[in-house]
């Protein structure tokens, strides 16, 4: 029974060992024995039969006796204590002597000797260790060594041991596996190994399976030799250790920094005859033992970095390789309390200057400010600093003069720890000679063709515009993007404008700017910004100098390219002066830097100014991008601590932050704004003898002299004043602010041609005209009255599809859009060749009626057309509108009584030329669709038609000083009560009469309500041609009648006119005035038309100039054109 036991004991043992060992049962490959002698005289064919027969007949009968033989000795193996006694079994000695025969290749010892059946292994490993050609195969058995079993090791051991030459001793180890340690043999059999090896005087090392695929890690080799106790394996540990400590683990680096010989893109670098000394210096002390960390001390963009690259290569010989990371790097990914400074331990280890490794820190102040948290005093750097003082770690580092001292004064003990070296700015001609040698280096090695005068015209181009880097970083940088720009271009030659064209890119200044070979047109530099900023020419006329001075290198290098204060109301266009100065000078908007100086009213704020913790402050902005506007908007309200801090800047154009990193500005143009002084022109109008409210100049420089201190405004360039907007002004910025809209993306990808209409920008500007707050209003009345609405017609899919014709008019209560399909309407005869010598030409108003589509109509409006610009472009035009201009001259004239005629009748030939140039775009309209479909537009000459006939009563009414606005009244004629409802809702179809004339004619029209729930309204309409033609209709309309039941035969209804006061009068007054007005005029008797619907429906003139039959017609409003086109 115990027998029994110890058995099934073994077996279960056995089976969990082949578990953690991974085995599996299976056989191995069968066996590939020697192929038969074959006689010479056989055919091939019948030779290679007879030979693969009897190899496979040899394979078989050797695979069937071993695994007949493992049959018998495997069982048996189970008794026995120690694989030993394996070669004491007859069986197994038979199965050692066939794979010991020279006849069974060797191939097929392999096979079973590495193979899954462990018994058999153990035979082939014992026949190995007998062959004459055990040595072929040493390596592939110390390779295997981690897949075999406890029992066929003894034998693996064995036959290394009869191996020639014999491999280190602790290469089979390398491959440890875990549970080696706890098998009851296999720390045993190493014992005897290690002893044997130390009696034949091998010495205890390991090979190159260290470094193989299939070793174990370090400490797993380690736990199992710590269980073999033997010397050997004590040499071996300490070996292990040695050896892990030299080794560099590269992953755990390159998660975080990098390796400097790992970067494809290496440099081409080239030594400086200037460096030869200090480079030699520098390699001396780092060969040196101990090995001495290096600072590099020196300027921004003198060559620090280049000159310790050029030092690495140096040492690369020496085997010395350098890993860079900073402080940022370092704590990249770090969530956790104690995750930094086990990254910092570690890297220490890692980096030891035991392994020939430099770390090279790029930030090494920010390094010493960085890593202190609320469980941690000590910075990154004084958790380095120890392995530095001890020599265990290597550092270099660099920075600029400034960083340094501030870098010492916060660590006195790196003095004496680091080797410094100083490096100076390079002349412009040791310059010159480094760059001549870089450039034909790299004409040579890229095979490029290089103009010799790229290097002058980078050198004056960095001089110039990259003075805040020096020689030579910013020359050979400039090079350096150039070639690398035309080479991603496909070019092979590389000119001197490329590298103006390279700066361009870099600063964003414009290539004609930057060019010196290349001329300047000021006056087009002028009309772009008086076409984006109206009405400051000023204003203007100080930013185009300034550009002139950057252009011709006349400005001061020393200080920024301007500094301005903008001062005037609001909404003059300050701010929109300082985008367009980006936009121009730097190629976008996003290139103005914007503060606002309402944040900045304590002097603890000056940390947003000056950086710290803050990367959006003003500092680090510029250093980021030194090509900008900074716009300090509303700077008067800043604290006076800001202003001082804002002293340097505009004196020098520097700025330092807490760390002694120097922001540059003096690529920037500086724009301060204020609102001083702007309102305090307006009085509260009190007193016997009020006086007009005048804006001057003076009162915005009093203001500003009051609030700054000299010296302050001594370091300004120019103080410019902007002036409040005119409503002349103010109709050119609400002309580039619908060309803007059309940009927008709603708009811009659509199909539409957009035409704003008259009446629409006269609606703007009413709504939006505001003398105290600029143009602001004018922006939030589009946004509300025109995109709000459009917008919404927009995404409700309210329009038609396809190509669109899209008239946008006000009525004088909203904006008002209509879509026109160009195609609809269009004429069904082509267009024809050649002018019908017998059409007789139609009018105006028969073409409005009634468009046919025709070439005579085309004609007919061409000339029409060229009629009105004649006349506007008129000597007697244009000496009307001076004379005009010439009475608001007198001091007085805002004071006089008179002036808002005068105003009114300026605004009134602007409003023309605003229609005019409707006109045009119509007139251009319809040709451009005649040219595209062969056919006439009905919809288009309809409407420009319509155009052309108020235009011509607009400038009759400028030419006749005609009134602009007239209130017009319907009411009862007469007060009889049995006709009293009758003649209401009479006097009521009227005025929808006059209401479609209004609309339809494009007029502004406003309604002023009854006093009474019984009284009608009063309509006030303004447009071309309003008082002329309502002028017409005061009088009696009578609309004859058939009602039998009331016995009524008419209903008459009187229309009467007043001229509406001009000036902005409250709507109690201009009531008031509108009543005064009507009660001086006399009461109109005369019938000035009559109506009839039935039996048939007419309208007759009371003069006898036309009669019709179309009374809808006239209710539409057209009385005026059917007058016209009948007279």
């Amino acid at each position: 029974m115990e027998y029994l036991l110890t058995i099934v004991v073994g077996l279960a043992v056995g089976l969990w060992l082949a578990t953690r060992a991974g085995w599996k049962l299976s056989w191995p490959w069968p066996a590939q024995p020697q192929p038969a002698a074959i006689d010479p005289g056989t055919p091939p064919s019948t030779a290679r039969a007879t030979s693969d027969a009897g190899t496979a007949a040899a394979a078989t009968s050797l695979s069937t006796r071993l695994h007949g033989l493992e049959t018998v000795f495997s069982p048996l193996a189970s008794n026995l204590a120690h694989p030993r006694e394996l070669e004491d079994q007859p069986q197994f000695a038979e199965a050692v002597r066939l794979l010991e025969d020279p006849g069974v290749p060797l191939d097929t010892v392999m096979q079973y000797a590495l193979g899954a059946n462990w018994p058999l292994a153990c035979a082939a490993l014992a026949a190995l260790r007998r062959r004459a050609d055990r040595s072929e195969r040493g390596d592939q058995v110390v390779a295997h060594f981690e897949k075999l079993y406890p029992w066929p090791i003894y034998f693996a051991l064995a036959y290394l041991l009869a191996v020639e030459p014999r491999p280190p001793v602790g290469d089979p180890v390398a491959g440890a596996k875990d549970w080696w340690g706890d098998n009851l043999i296999v720390p045993g059999l190493f014992r005897d190994y290690f002893a044997e090896r130390e009696r034949l005087g091998d010495s205890p090392a390991f090979g190159s399976a260290l470094g193989a695929s299939y070793a174990s890690p370090p400490a797993q080799i380690r736990a199992f030799l710590q269980r073999v106790h033997h010397a050997h394996a004590t040499a071996l540990i300490r070996q292990l250790d040695s050896v892990q400590h030299a080794r560099v683990d590269r992953t755990f680096l390159a998660s975080f920094g990098r390796f400097w010989a790992d970067r494809k893109d290496r440099e081409l670098l080239i030594e400086p005859e200037a460096w030869q000394e200090a480079l030699v210096a520098a390699e001396a002390a780092s060969l040196q033992t101990p090995t001495r960390s290096l600072l590099v001390s020196g300027e921004h963009r003198v060559g620090k970095t280049t000159f310790l690259r050029l030092l690495a290569e140096r040492l690369e010989g020496e085997g010395w390789t350098v890993f860079e990371a900073g402080a940022a790097d370092l704590m990249a990914g770090q969530q956790w309390f104690g995750q930094l400074e086990g990254r910092i331990q570690r890297t220490v280890e890692e980096l030891a200057a035991a392994k020939k490794l430099i770390w090279y820190i790029p930030d090494i102040l920010q390094m010493a400010r960085s890593g202190t948290h609320q469980g941690q005093a000590a910075s990154v750097l004084d958790q380095i600093l120890p392995a530095v003082v001890s020599g265990r770690l290597i550092v270099w580092t660099e920075a600029t003069p400034t960083s340094t001292a501030r870098l010492l004064q916060l660590r006195p003990t790196l003095r004496s720890l680091f080797e410094a070296v100083r490096l100076e700015p390079q002349s412009q001609e040791e310059t010159t000679a480094l760059a001549l040698a870089w450039v034909g280096r790299l004409a040579d090695e890229g095979e490029l063709e290089i103009d010799p005068d790229c290097v002058p015209v980078a050198l004056s181009s960095a001089r110039q515009y990259l003075s805040a880097a020096n020689f030579p970083g910013s020359v050979l940088d400039l090079i350096k993007l150039t070639a690398n720009r035309v080479l991603k271009s496909g070019s092979a030659a590389i000119q001197s404008h490329d590298v103006i064209v390279t700066l361009a890119q870099l600063t964003g200044l414009p290539v004609s700017i930057l060019d010196n070979k290349e001329r300047v047109d000021l006056a087009s530099i002028r009309d772009y910004f008086t076409s984006r900023v109206i009405g400051q020419d000023e204003a203007v006329g100080a930013i185009v100098d300034r550009i002139t001075m950057l252009k011709a290198g006349l400005n001061d290098p020393g200080k920024p390219i301007g500094v301005f204060l903008f001062a005037g109301s609001t909404g003059t266009g300050k701010t929109e002066l300082a985008k367009t100065v980006a936009e121009y000078l730097f190629g976008s908007v996003d290139r103005m830097i914007r503060l606002d100086m309402s944040e900045f009213q304590t002097a603890e704020t000056t940390h947003k100014i000056l950086g710290g913790d803050d990367t959006d402050s003003l500092i680090n902005r510029v250093r980021k991008q030194p090509f900008s506007v900074v716009l300090l908007d509303e700077f008067e309200k800043a604290h006076a601590s800001i202003w001082d801090l804002f002293l340097q800047v505009f004196d020098d154009g520097r700025l330092t932050d807490a760390m002694g990193h120097v922001a540059d500005f003096r690529h920037c143009i500086i724009i301060l704004t204020t609102n001083l002084g702007a309102t305090s022109h307006r009085t509260s109008g009190l007193g016997f003898a009020p006086t007009a409210d005048a804006f001057t100049d003076g009162q915005i420089m009093r203001a500003i002299g009051q609030t700054f201190r000299p010296e302050f405004q001594n370091r300004l360039d120019k103080v410019i004043v902007f002036r409040p907007l005119t409503r002349d002004l103010m109709r050119e910025i609400l002309k580039k602010e619908l060309n803007r809209v059309l940009e927008r993306r709603g708009l811009k990808y659509r199909e539409w041609a957009v035409e704003w209409e008259a009446s629409a920008q006269d609606f703007l500007l009413e709504k939006g005209f505001s003398a105290e707050m600029g143009a602001r209003p004018l922006k939030r009345a589009i946004d509300q009255y025109l995109i709000a609405p459009l917008a919404a017609t927009i995404v409700e899919r309210r329009f038609p599809e396809g190509d669109q014709f899209v008239f946008i008019r006000s009525d004088g209560r909203a904006i008002q859009t209509e879509f026109v399909d160009p195609n609809s309407g269009a004429a069904g005869n082509p267009v024809p060749a050649a002018k019908s010598a017998i059409a007789l030409a139609p009018t105006l108003p028969e073409m409005i009626l009634a468009p046919e589509g025709s070439q005579i109509e085309l004609e007919t409006l061409q000339e029409e057309h060229a009629g009105v610009a004649g006349t506007l472009a008129s000597s007697r035009w244009e000496d009307l509108k001076g004379a005009l201009t010439d009475q608001m001259t007198p001091a007085d004239f805002w004071s006089r009584p008179d002036r808002y005629e005068t105003l009114a009748r300026l605004a009134l030939m602007d409003r023309v030329k605003t229609a005019a140039a409707t006109a045009e775009s119509l007139r251009a309209r319809l040709a451009k669709g005649t040219e595209r479909t062969g056919k006439y537009s009905r919809e288009l000459v309809g409407r420009l038609a319509l155009q052309l006939h108020l235009l011509k009563e607009g400038i009759k009414d400028v030419m006749e000083s005609a009134p602009i606005e007239v209130a017009l009244v319907v009411e009862p004629a007469f007060e009889r009560p049995s006709e009293n409802e009758a003649t209401r809702r009479w006097c009521v179809q009227l005025l929808d009469m006059y209401r479609a004339w209004a609309d339809s004619r494009h007029m502004q029209l406003a309604e002023i309500a009854a006093d009474t729930p019984r009284n009608l309204p009063w309509l006030v309409i303004s447009g071309f041609g309003a008082h002329r033609l309502l002028a017409q209709e005061v009088g009696l309309h009578v609309l004859e009648l058939a009602d039998e039941k009331s016995g009524s035969t008419r209903a008459a209804a009187r229309v009467r006119l007043a001229i509406a006061p001009l000036g902005d009068l409250p709507a109690d007054k201009f009531r008031s005035a509108l009543t005064e007005a009507l009660g001086r005029g006399l009461q109109p008797h005369a019938v000035v038309r009559r109506y009839r619907s039935e039996p048939s429906p007419l309208v007759r003139n009371m003069n006898g100039s036309w009669r019709t039959g179309k009374l809808d017609a006239v209710l539409r409003g057209d009385f005026d054109l059917i007058a016209a086109s009948l007279s």
